[in-house]
């Protein structure tokens, strides 16, 4: 059985974040204004700190940064 790391998993998840959010040409306070929530959360999500738990979340970071939500989450592996 494979043990999941929820840290590494967050860490993860930032990083497929940085990258998406990159490729789309945006910064992280726009990201935050297109979200409502302040560029500090989307600090914190990008560095895997405390990660995203709330799935609509992830349904809307994925679609304002026009990317399928499966190349932003990570799975275990």
């Amino acid at each position: 059985m494979t043990t999941i790391d929820p840290d590494k998993i967050a860490r993860e998840l930032g990083d497929r974040i940085v990258r998406a959010r990159e490729a789309a040409g945006i910064t992280q306070a726009e990201l935050g204004r297109r979200l409502g929530r302040p560029r500090g959360s989307v600090h914190r999500w990008e560095n895997g700190d405390g990660g995203i738990r709330d799935v609509a979340l992830l349904l809307q970071i994925a679609g304002v940064l026009a990317c399928p939500l499966r190349r932003l989450i990570p799975l275990a592996a």
